[in-house]
């Protein structure tokens, strides 16, 4: 009888119960991570034919396989000798009936490590593993039918093996506590959504996808299956999709492939991962690769399952490098010509999905919205005006429909020329919600030869481009009249130290004062200081006195009183 026959028939056959023990002395060594004395322990008990010995021994050796960063286990190779004589020994503790390690012997099928890909004989020892009561072969099948990995994929199997009691979990008061708090935390986070995105509703139907995507994950996660509202799931999913998140997409995609809250329609499921694998999702590319590899919805298509994973490789190469069995297995399957045609394909197709990718991950988005002048020119002036994102969730979405996304206003104005220059912006938007267009209205003097970034706020909508702008003029004479007389306050001071241990601070005055300052200087501090409008606590208008009269201005009008307001809390 050859090996494979044999191997069937054992676990075709009743395992006898087995008592399994590992000495005291290794089991501390391993526990401490003291592995390299853990291997001297183990390998004469697991020699001896001790299974536990020989599962501990080789779990040890696992742990002393060098791996990337971040990762829990080493990348499978099916014919590294250290990863070959691991699987040597899980063979043999799971021959004998050793639960976890038939659980880590399919394991290795399923990766490729030390041993030939094979997802039958994966299935098959995990299927067994689980029999034996091995609750990590029950939540690792659960996750095979949850993501059609080597099965059918199935919503319903994957809650029952879900459900299923854990062994040894607790049912203490403390855990049920737990429990509770958990659940109040979660009630807490709902409510606080609810409450911060309670227009979410107009948004999605505005075009928002985050709205969009709270919406359909509201409808699909309820406590109480009964309550689910799978239609308005399907609605927002596919807004959001259409609005430019191509994860909405994938989430619709999962709902038809697993028969989650959608009946299970493995083409619509196809159609959506497509679309999802459009715009870089890298679950997408993997959902499309296991369809094809495992026959889900349609006869099994390798060169296909080959294109999406080698596409997924250019996307990211630590993924296959981590899990290479799935390529492994569609290479072998396919044609020499196949390969070719594939690999040309993935040639022309992954260049501009890997741009798209490298910008929906970036931070930082920078929309230009108008200039003007030559900011170089030693005589005209110029400017610059662009919304600024720095969170990511403009970069994201994939169609630049960033509507939603609060900006920061960003303008700079440079001026060059011997004369002062007066200023009027105008950004013109609508925003989310709203029928009528809003105009944000901002005015600036600019010093001669001086530059200006104001801080103006956040905006979020559509800008009106036609209507937006900065208009400039110069100005020869400065005056009160036209309000053309302006001074800014330099850095180098600040109220808060003049404030520290004055009466004012002892006494917890606070309130507005209104000094008018007027200067003999076009630079410097002011040459005289007068209250015009009272906070009404005489301690801080004496602060506030001495505040402005050590601080350096710049302006452009002398002899003519100039005012500040000083608002303390």
């Amino acid at each position: 009888m050859n090996k494979k026959n044999l191997l069937a028939a054992l676990l075709a056959a009743t395992l006898p119960a087995t008592t399994f023990a590992v000495s005291d002395k290794a089991m501390a060594a391993f526990k401490a991570g003291r592995y390299e004395q853990a291997v001297k322990l183990l390998t004469p008990e697991a020699e001896a034919g001790d299974a536990e010995a020989q599962y501990y021994l080789a779990t040890t050796l696992r742990f002393l396989l060098p791996r990337p960063k971040s990762e829990v286990r080493a990348n499978p190779s099916e014919t590294d000798p250290k990863q070959q004589e691991i699987h040597r020994w899980f063979e043999k503790a799971a021959l004998a009936g050793h639960g976890e390690s038939m659980r880590e012997y399919a394991l290795d099928f399923d990766a490729g490590a030390g041993v030939a890909v094979d997802f039958d004989r994966a299935l098959q020892l995990m299927q067994k593993a689980y029999e034996q009561g091995d609750q990590g072969a029950r939540g690792r099948l659960s996750s095979w039918y949850d993501s059609g990995h080597i099965v059918t994929p199935s919503y319903q199997k994957f809650r029952e093996l879900s459900a299923l009691p854990k062994a040894g979990a607790s049912t203490s008061s403390e855990a049920q506590q737990y429990k509770r708090v958990i659940e109040a935390a979660q009630n807490y986070v709902q409510a606080a959504d609810a409450l911060t995105n309670k227009n979410d509703v107009a948004a999605a139907a505005d075009g928002d996808p985050r709205a969009a995507v709270r919406l359909a994950e509201a409808a699909t996660y309820t406590d109480d299956p009964s309550k689910q509202d799978c239609a308005a799931a399907l609605r927002y999913y596919t807004l959001a999709g259409d609005a430019g998140d191509p994860r909405a997409y994938h989430a619709l995609g999962v709902q038809f492939y697993r028969g989650h809250c959608q009946q299970q329609d493995f083409a619509r499921a196809r159609e959506l991962f497509t679309k999802a694998a459009a715009g870089a999702n890298n679950l997408a590319l993997y959902d499309l690769a296991e369809m094809n590899l495992f026959g889900h919805g349609q006869a099994p298509d390798y060169p296909k399952a080959y294109y999406w994973l080698k596409m997924l490789e250019a996307l990211e190469p630590s993924w296959l490098q981590h899990e290479p069995s799935m390529l492994l297995v569609a290479q072998r399957k396919s044609g020499a010509a196949d390969l070719a045609a594939a690999d040309a394909k993935v040639a022309a197709d992954s260049p501009p999905l890997v741009a798209l990718q490298k910008r929906t991950r970036e931070k930082v988005t920078r929309l230009p919205i108008k200039s003007a002048g030559d900011p170089a020119s030693t005589s005209e002036w110029s400017y610059e005006l662009a919304l600024f994102e720095d969170r990511g969730l403009c970069a994201a979405n994939v169609r630049g429909a960033c509507d939603y996304v609060p900006f920061e206003i960003q303008l700079a104005i440079r001026n060059p020329a011997a004369m002062s220059l007066d200023c009027k912006l105008a950004l013109v938007m609508k925003r989310p919600g709203e029928t009528e267009p809003v105009t944000y209205q901002r005015r600036y003097m600019l010093f001669p030869q001086d530059e200006l970034k104001p801080k103006i706020g956040m905006v979020a909508g559509k800008v009106d481009l036609p209507a937006s702008g900065l208009a400039c003029t110069p100005v020869a004479n400065p005056s009160v009249a036209d309000q053309t007389c302006a001074m800014r306050l330099l850095p180098g001071t600040n109220i808060e130290d003049f404030l520290q241990g004055s009466a004012a601070r002892k006494k917890k005055q606070g309130g507005k004062i209104t000094l008018d300052l007027t200067f003999a200087d076009l630079k410097g501090k002011p040459s005289s200081v007068a209250v015009k409008q009272s906070s009404g606590f005489a301690e801080l208008d004496q602060v506030a006195v001495k505040f402005a009269s050590a601080t350096t201005f710049r302006t452009n009008c002398t002899n003519v009183p100039h005012p500040l307001t000083i608002a303390v809390e």
